[in-house]
């Protein structure tokens, strides 16, 4: 797929394991499952490269905590698109995490 250049939605997927899903952004949940990752995915670092500012921000940070209020990720290392807004960033500081 590389060396020819290929979309995603020529990966076969039949060659996918057994509970893997592949969501295109050409369909609201495709869309969806892409804006909503950094909430779903738990990792010891998170860098959000290439994401778009402000995509954490004053309404939605909590969504990047779990039940038990702690971050998806400990430590956050954002690149040059501030992904955080400054709120987001103290709130998300004050419940554990490092950015």
């Amino acid at each position: 797929m590389f060396v020819g250049a290929l979309p995603l939605s020529e990966i076969d997927s039949s060659k996918l394991g057994p509970h893997a899903n592949m969501y295109l952004c050409d369909t609201p949940a495709g869309i969806n499952m892409r804006n909503t990752m950094h909430n779903r995915v738990k990792a010891d670092a998170f860098v959000p490269a290439g994401g778009r500012p402000a995509t954490i921000n004053d309404q939605n940070w909590t969504k990047f905590l779990d039940k038990d209020g702690r971050p998806a990720s400990k430590l956050i290392v954002e690149g040059a698109n501030l992904f955080l807004t400054p709120h987001a960033r103290e709130r998300l500081a004050e419940h554990g995490c490092v950015i």
